[in-house]
């Protein structure tokens, strides 16, 4: 399971218990035959079912629900090269990312390259790389290629505009 989807239904397959508790870890208790619980922090709670016959003997099983954190990458789809403290630089946004797995390009409209780089705290500022320049106001494409933590593998393509 992952934090984005959080919500998780039990259901009971005990058979012929007259009674069931679920111990639903730091969400308290329920005897519902389908509890629904939701998770709303990373790692891993142990749920545990009790069921009860009608002569009072008890069984129990407890497994463990994971929560996992999720690989995410952002990249903005405009900004401002002015030099006026605000919004100057292109800079993408990652969680999860393996560091050592980054590649990042940008092109004119004519496919041009103009901006690349392997350091995923490097940013684009607006120039052609090498010159001091400022490139002109448009539309210009990105291009990105990621690894998680877990070692998958992502590609990113997407357009970011110069406004000035």
């Amino acid at each position: 399971m992952y934090i984005f989807d959080p919500l998780f239904v039990f259901d009971d397959k005990s058979s012929g218990a007259s009674k069931i508790t679920w111990g639903l870890d730091y969400k308290g208790s329920s005897i519902d035959n389908s509890p629904v619980a939701s998770f709303d922090s990373i790692g891993c709670f142990p749920i545990t079912l009790v069921a009860e016959n009608y002569t009072g003997c008890l069984d129990s099983v407890t497994k463990e629900i994971c929560i996992q954190d999720v690989y995410r990458f952002f990249a903005p789809n405009a900004f401002t090269p002015d030099n006026d403290g605000v919004n100057d630089l292109f800079v993408t946004k990652w969680h999860l990312m393996d560091v050592n797995e980054y590649e990042f390009m940008v092109f004119d409209r004519w496919g041009l390259l103009i901006f690349e780089t392997n350091t995923p705290y490097d940013y684009w500022d607006g120039k052609i790389q090498g010159k001091s320049n400022l490139v002109q106001q448009d539309v210009y494409v990105w291009k990105a290629k990621t690894k998680d933590i877990y070692g998958d593998s992502y590609s990113y393509i997407g357009t970011v505009t110069v406004v000035r």
